[in-house]
């Protein structure tokens, strides 16, 4: 079982865990040839090579709608009790592709279409050609999850072989502090990635964990790319799971809730401010949660102190607003209006459901 508490303490905020089914690899094989209604070893570089781009794009699909079902039934096994253990309960997953094509040197010189998402609902689309056609750029999910949770769970599949020549995940070696990292949009409209000047100083290469019979687990906060040499497909599986609630802080710490039924909600959510702080000192990441908290109860200033401890650079004037914003809305950081901003600062602000607020709310109202 994964020590959460040493995950989610760490700087690099990377676990592992081996897959226990040993036909598991066996599996996916048969359903990815059943996609592509051909017989194809997955496990042998000379099958792999020659794999077309409408190879990889079939199995993206297939995976995503006609044997999702089928791909859940081979992956929920292997983290089942992880799952469990945290939230106490079965709860449905979906299953990602994440497919690397081929490129060449001058693949940073192409440029293709690469949409700007305005509904959260669409990422279950397939890719666009840009990210098969070149690496993932440096970034974190806190934003890309629509500021869910900095603890939303990343269980990470390789499926094909660890080529060397392959685009494979890659993290930073030199990531000291869990921190949220300057960002901008780059010439591909990707709207997260981490600026080059930083990039160049974390020395992103591919994890040693990462290994077939392996589940890598990151997590928002974990800072990620792919590598940038192409030269043999690459085929990766994964599982993203957002917390609901902040009760799954209270098992890992192993402290106990204190909330009353007869309290007043300000109480009570002073009582969770105070338990944020104190697992924040642990788990740096919480200090978004506890911002949003703030939020919540009107202390503006805590909020932008707290959130502002997190950011590594100084941000832009409005952007800590936005951050919290998407965290009572569960938008994106592209996605977060002007319009938005404003119920930041009102009494009673708006909150959607499975945002980062709901799931403070959630926290008081699911222990009670």
């Amino acid at each position: 079982m994964i020590n959460f508490k040493r995950h989610f303490n760490s700087s690099k905020r990377i676990s592992y865990q081996s897959i226990k089914n040993k036909n598991f690899y066996k599996e996916i094989d048969i359903l990815f040839c059943k996609i592509l209604k051909k017989k194809i070893n997955f496990n042998k570089i000379d099958d792999v090579k020659y794999l077309k781009i409408d190879d990889i794009k079939e199995i993206d699909s297939g995976v995503r709608s006609k044997y999702q079902k089928k791909f859940v039934e081979i992956i929920y096994p292997e983290i089942k009790k992880i799952i469990n253990y945290i939230f106490e309960k079965n709860i449905k997953i979906r299953v990602s592709c994440q497919a690397k094509f081929k490129w060449k040197k001058d693949y940073d010189k192409k440029r293709f279409h690469n949409p700007k998402i305005n509904n959260l609902n669409k990422y279950s689309l397939i890719l666009s050609d840009d990210l098969y056609y070149k690496p993932t750029p440096p970034h974190q999910d806190l934003s890309n999850n629509g500021f869910r949770s900095s603890s939303v769970i990343i269980f990470y599949f390789q499926i094909t072989p660890i080529f060397k020549n392959s685009s494979l995940l890659a993290i930073p070696q030199n990531y000291k502090k869990s921190r949220i990292l300057p960002t901008y949009v780059n010439k591909d409209n990707y709207p997260n990635a981490i600026k080059p000047s930083i990039v160049k100083n974390l020395k992103f290469q591919k994890p040693y964990q990462l290994k077939r019979n392996n589940i890598l687990i990151l997590d928002g906060m974990t800072p990620h790319s792919s590598t940038k040499k192409s030269e043999i497909p690459r085929i990766a599986l994964n599982v993203k799971i957002h917390p609901t609630s902040l009760n799954y802080l209270y098992k890992i710490y192993n402290k106990k809730k204190k909330f009353q039924k007869n309290n007043l909600r300000e109480v009570n959510l002073k009582i969770l401010e105070d338990d944020l702080i104190f697992f924040s000192k642990k788990n740096e990441g919480l200090l978004y949660e506890l911002s949003v908290l703030n939020c919540l109860q009107g202390k503006f200033k805590d909020m932008k102190r707290n959130l502002l401890k997190l950011f590594l650079r100084k941000p832009k004037n409005d952007e800590l607003d936005k951050y919290i914003a998407g965290g009572l809305l569960r938008k994106t950081l592209e996605n977060v209006t002007q319009k938005d901003i404003l119920e930041v600062y009102k009494k009673n602000p708006k909150v959607v459901k499975l945002s980062c607020a709901d799931s403070i709310n959630r926290t008081i109202y699911e222990s009670l």
